[in-house]
Parts: structure tokens; sequence; C-alpha cells
């Protein structure tokens, strides 16, 4: 049984790999390092090696099985050598969204750019992978569509926590002092002392750090009414309502400048936990009106029964001209470390 792997970017230069638990021994592999070792998955680092790749389109098992057979024929001898090459693993799938997808075998280790043989069909093209650095899960079963979404989510769940939990590990070395917002609110947060109170108005805290003159990361807290978010297909609508209506309040703003949610991007809504407590996850776009300001936000309104409301929490970065998933992922790791007295 040929070994499969599954690519998906989630981090920089680390990649999700998912790999079919079956015996491999028999054929030619990358070499790799094993560089952190958990008991849900591992870290690899893949050394340079070749592979032999086709783009296709459609539906995953029509799409793999169609460039897994233009692929078969050319280490079958479909080649300017006329040469049969050796059968190795792993065989790569990668999706890129829209349903297109690459397709690669890897190339056996005596071959280099300069002796390789060349495809007769143009669409294979022989590439060289430099280092891979990727976060490895191994699995038993079909690699079925389910399979790969079950492992994929279980990945990427194991290695969000651990960047949580390293992430609070540095926050905690220097806190922000935030105990009147903590008494007002009702919750305990670990803060950066990076961070500064900029406005506590009504219950309202808005906070800050900045790294540069134009550039922030925020966060927002206050608490809502439980009656004020229906749990319904109205649920989207009614948190950026909230939002929009709390910063608009909240944030100051020069003569009618006031920042809202962009409406041209859909704000994508997730069910969260935080504090052992249910909670709503929205993603968006903020906007200022009125000026070319904007980037992203993400909101947790964290139900709270024991005192009849949502304590809600935003954070929203702005950064132009920079990858800002560092920046969120910081106010999400901020965010987590909520504690609802």
């Amino acid at each position: 049984m040929i070994l499969n792997y599954f690519f998906k970017q989630i981090s920089g230069a680390l990649a999700v790999l998912l790999i079919l638990n079956t015996n491999i021994m028999a054929n030619e592999q990358p070499d790799y390092k094993v560089i952190k070792k958990d008991n849900e998955f591992e870290i690899r680092q893949y050394t340079n090696f070749l592979t032999a790749t086709v783009e296709t389109e459609g539906e995953r098992d029509d799409a793999i099985g169609k460039g897994f057979r233009i692929l078969f024929k050319y280490i079958s001898g479909e080649n300017k050598n006329k040469e049969s090459i050796s059968m190795t693993v792993p065989v790569m799938q990668k999706s890129s969204g829209n349903n297109k997808w690459s397709i690669s075998f890897v190339v056996p280790k005596k071959f280099n750019l300069q002796n390789v043989p060349q495809p007769d069909n143009q669409s294979v093209k022989i590439k060289n992978n430099p280092d891979l650095k990727v976060i490895v899960i191994t699995f038993s079963g079909l690699f079925s569509n389910e399979n790969i979404k079950e492992n994929e989510a279980k990945i990427i769940d194991a290695f969000t926590k651990r960047e949580v939990s390293e992430k609070l590990r540095r926050i905690n070395k220097s806190l922000l002092n935030d105990e009147e917002m903590e008494a007002a609110l009702g919750f305990t947060i670990d803060i950066p002392s990076a961070y500064k109170i900029t406005k506590n108005q009504d219950n309202f805290y808005w906070i800050r750090k900045e790294f540069s003159s134009s550039k922030t990361l925020d966060l927002m807290f206050y608490s809502y009414p439980l009656d004020g978010i229906r749990k319904s297909d109205s649920t989207v609508v009614d948190v950026i309502n909230m939002r929009n209506k709390m910063v608009k309040d909240g944030i100051d703003g020069e003569d009618g400048i006031i920042m809202t949610t962009e409406n041209a991007y859909a704000p994508s809504i997730f069910k969260a936990i935080i504090d052992n407590k249910p909670a709503y996850e929205t993603r968006g776009i903020w906007k200022i009106e009125g000026a070319y300001m904007g980037g992203p936000f993400v909101n947790y309104a964290i139900e709270d029964k024991v005192n009849n409301r949502y304590l809600v929490a935003e954070g929203y970065v702005y950064a132009p001209s920079l990858d800002k998933r560092e920046y969120v992922f910081e106010l999400e790791a901020i965010i987590k470390s909520i504690k609802i007295k």
C-alpha cells in the first residue's frame, strides 16, 4: 500500500502532515529529523528532495486519481530516458482551494536536477523542494475526506493549544496592572505590561499596545445582556450589531469618523469554549468610516449565566502592509487566559 500525505499550511513554514499508518519499509522516502514528539503529533524537518508534480482540478478523489495516473506513467517510462523509476513514498496531495490540487511523487535520492529523467508529459514538473518543517499525525483506516477532516482538525487543535500555552508563558513574565477592570467586570486576565489602558468609561475598557507610530494591537472588554444575542440563524447578526454599537460608543473618533464592521467581507462565527464556558467566536474585518483604515478582528462573547450576561472580549489589529496572523494570535492567547469570577 502507498503511504499518502496531506499537506495544509497552518503557521508560516509549518504545515499539517497527515499519514496513513501502513507498512512503508519497502519504499524509499525522504530523509527527516524528528524535532519534537508529543502524544498526539510530532514535528519533523525534511531535508532537500525532488518531486515530480502535476496540477489537477476537480473533486478530490477524481483529481487525485487523475494526477496519480499521469505520474505513474512518468515513472513507468514516459520520460526522455524511457527509464523506469522506483516507486517512493509519500504520494503528496496538496489542496490549494477551489477544487485545485497538486499531486507529487518523491524522486529517488540517486537523482538530482541534472540527471533526473525529464517527463514526456509537459504537465509533469520536476521541482526541488527546500527543507520542509511539518507537524505530523499518524492514523489508521481509509485515507478518505472524512478521515482527512477529522485528523486535520485534531492536529490543528493540538498544535494551537500548545501555541497558546507557550504564548501565555511568555505573557506571564510581566503583566499589566488591570485590577480595576477585573473588579468592575468580574473576571481575571493576563495582559502583558506592554499594553496600556486607553479608555475606561461605563465599564467599557479599551486597551492598546503601540509597536510603532502607526501600528497597534487593541483589546476591548465589556458586558452585554444575555438576551441580546439570539441562539438562532440570527446569532452572527446580533453579534455584529452588538459590536458596532459598542465600538461606536466606546472608541473615540473625530468628526464622524467611527469604527464599524466591513460588510464586504461576511464575518464568520464559530462555537468556542473559554474558561469552560460556551462562547461565540466571530472573525471579520473592521474599518473606519471616512478613512482608509481597517484590519482583522476576533470577538468572543462568553456566556456567563450566573451573572445573566455575555462577557465580551475582542482583539483587533491595525498593521498595514504587515502579516497579521501572529498579532491576531497574540490577542487570542490573551483573551483565552480569561477566568470569570
